[in-house]
């Protein structure tokens, strides 16, 4: 709960001002504003709005289509062609690529982050007319950079993912034994947020080994994957075939997808949007 409150800046002035970052649009319209954190503004300026479906009449937020990745990121496919999906939920909702986890490879201000986002935000939040979130079978963890961590203790006991996650939530209190048996649990089902980019070389590399180990580790009474799933962001231009991209791509685990870009007219009504909102 402490950590779902402080990513969706439910619980303090700090971590709303912080849950705007990621969002150019609101970081755009915050320093407009003066940066004030008075309550008409964070009414007016906050995810849960933002992404919400009811304000039909002023979209502030246009999803971005994905296309799956086959090979070197590169060659993504036909660009005329329409997207495998409509945007990053969706995607996670598909039969298709229900057991896989995602890898973003677009280009630097491509939306990845927004996208992921908009995911966490749909796996906690009822759309109207609905009666449950339309990711409601996951719960989100987002583990980025800023989180400090003792990164000898994890390489000596090597479950770094699992630590990662304890750090993340602020679970100071609970064991690494006790948060491994919560992962066994079959009703259970985490969906893990990194964005990559934020991390230094050296740190890209251990999560890019330990990430798909992480994701096999876990099974049920039957012997099948427990279902945990991670959505993973990185600039492509950014990194070498050698790296942790390519560990990814050629691990069973993930499936890679780039983000169209959007269309001129649809980019220049949710510029219009964003100046009426």
């Amino acid at each position: 709960r402490y950590h779902i409150e402080e990513q969706m800046g439910w619980s303090s002035d700090e971590a709303w001002e912080n849950s705007l970052r990621d969002v150019l649009a609101l970081q755009s319209l915050y320093d407009a504003l003066g940066r004030q954190a008075n309550p008409e503004i964070r009414k007016a300026l906050n995810l849960q709005r933002f992404f919400s479906e009811d304000m039909s009449d002023l979209t502030t937020y246009l999803p971005v289509p994905v296309r799956k990745v086959f090979g070197d990121v590169q060659r993504v496919g036909n660009k005329n062609s329409e997207p495998d999906y409509a945007d990053l939920t969706e995607l996670l909702r598909s039969k298709e690529e229900q057991s896989k986890s995602i890898l973003l490879v677009a280009g630097s201000g491509a939306g990845k982050t927004v996208a992921a986002r908009k995911a966490f935000h749909d796996c906690l939040v009822i759309p109207p007319g609905q009666t449950s979130p339309v990711l409601g079978d996951y719960l989100p963890v987002w583990i980025n950079s800023a989180t400090p961590v003792n990164w000898d203790s994890i390489d000596q006991n090597h479950f770094l993912i699992e630590r990662l996650i304890l750090n993340a939530c602020g679970l100071n209190t609970l064991s690494l034994e006790g948060l491994q048996c919560c992962l066994e649990h079959p009703k259970l089902k985490l969906l893990l947020f990194f964005d990559l980019n934020s991390w230094d070389p050296d740190d890209q590399n251990k999560i890019a080994q330990e990430l798909p180990k992480f994701l096999r580790r876990y099974v049920s009474g039957q012997n099948q994957p427990v279902g945990h799933r991670a959505v993973v962001a990185f600039r492509s231009s950014t990194i070498e075939e050698s790296g942790p991209r390519q560990q990814l791509m050629n691990s069973a685990e993930f499936s890679a997808y780039d983000l169209d870009p959007l269309m001129p007219r649809e980019a220049e009504r949710y510029l219009r949007n964003i100046r009426e909102f």
